[in-house]
């Protein structure tokens, strides 16, 4: 009678809800304190263990007190069979925060604080994540996007802390949900031109940069050229250069710049000139990084905030304001690439 070979693997998990979180005990290791020295299947809820060939058995929540956690165990049957942990936040887990881990480092990201004089209101939208991009000329090509929150496979989505932008006349926070994002936030108000907007972030210690910006808000433009993007039906050639023209309705502080924006399902394309210049150019080469078809577009003036360090672990703050042609309608909308 032959052996049966079984493939056993044991997963270290983090509590999902509750108990006092005490992230980097070892490597590959992040636990969730329960102090109770035992655990229940709750304690284990929004885990699984799943097999690349056949179903888990004898799925058990116990304790492991050499890491002070509670452990989601399992085996798989068949031999050589490939184990995956998987985190989904529980239904019963919503709102703020209270269902995500803290103290995870920040890889990089982006938060815009947009004001649209078009419907006269501001945004305030966060992204944290890594990014991955490539520049073509003047323009950030980035394949995914602005990335999503960065985290290791069966540990729960960080909690990044609240995110606050602060204008004449009004404040915007915005905090995270329990699947790691933030929802954006919005006023009735739009920031003056040339006014000042600080920036604050409330979260774990060590995760915000050590300062934070304040940036002057952009002046606003006029877009001229090309035309065709006011149009219902706009199209633009992938093999071709796109000129950008306008003209500032202000004169622009030197540092101040317009952007040009494309979205394409998860991929992003952004361009960026000097306000001031009054013109720029969008080459083929990055058009060409998207497929035929439909896509989204804007065009914008704004401030960034300068780099902080030698490297990409501090977010971006930008200060936006919607650009819009002469006749009113804002630079935004649908296009089709050929």
């Amino acid at each position: 009678m032959g052996m049966r070979n079984f493939t056993f693997v044991t997963l270290t998990l983090v509590v999902a809800c509750g108990g006092n979180l005490d992230v980097g005990n070892g490597p590959g290791t992040d636990s969730g304190v329960t102090g109770t020295g035992s655990c229940t299947a709750s304690d284990c809820a929004g885990y699984a263990i799943t097999c690349s060939s056949g179903e888990p058995t004898n799925l058990q929540c116990v304790a492991d007190e050499t890491i002070m956690s509670c452990t989601l165990v399992g085996q798989c049957a068949a031999a050589n069979a490939t184990q995956t942990c998987t985190f989904t936040p529980p239904p019963a887990c919503t709102g703020n925060g209270p269902c995500v881990s803290s103290g995870v480092e920040i890889e990089s990201g982006e938060i815009d604080l947009t004001s649209d004089p078009t419907t006269s209101t501001t945004t305030l939208d966060v992204n944290f994540g890594d990014e991955e991009t490539q520049t073509i000329g003047d323009c950030q090509y980035q394949p995914y996007g602005l990335g999503e929150p960065g985290y290791v496979n069966g540990q729960p989505l960080p909690n990044e802390g609240t995110v606050t932008a602060t204008a004449a006349g009004f404040t915007l926070s915005a905090s995270p949900l329990c699947d790691g994002t933030y929802p954006t936030a919005s006023t009735g108000q739009l920031v003056d031109l040339g006014a000042i907007v600080s920036f604050d972030w409330v979260g774990t210690a060590g995760s915000p940069p050590p300062t934070f910006p304040s940036i002057p808000g952009p002046h606003a433009i006029s877009v001229t050229e090309p035309g065709t993007l006011n149009a219902s039906a706009t199209t633009l050639m992938r093999a071709s250069d796109v000129a950008l023209s306008w003209t500032p309705l202000e004169t622009p502080l030197s540092l101040e710049q317009v952007g040009f924006e494309l979205v394409q399902g998860s991929q992003r394309l952004e361009c960026r000139f000097t306000a001031s210049a009054n013109t720029g150019t969008v080459p083929a080469d990055a058009l060409l990084e998207f497929t035929a078809g439909t896509a989204q577009f804007r065009m914008f003036s704004l401030h960034a905030s300068l780099p902080s360090g030698t490297d990409d672990t501090t977010p971006t703050f930008i200060v936006m304001r919607q650009a819009v042609f002469s006749d009113g309608p804002a630079v935004k909308g649908t296009l089709t690439l050929q």
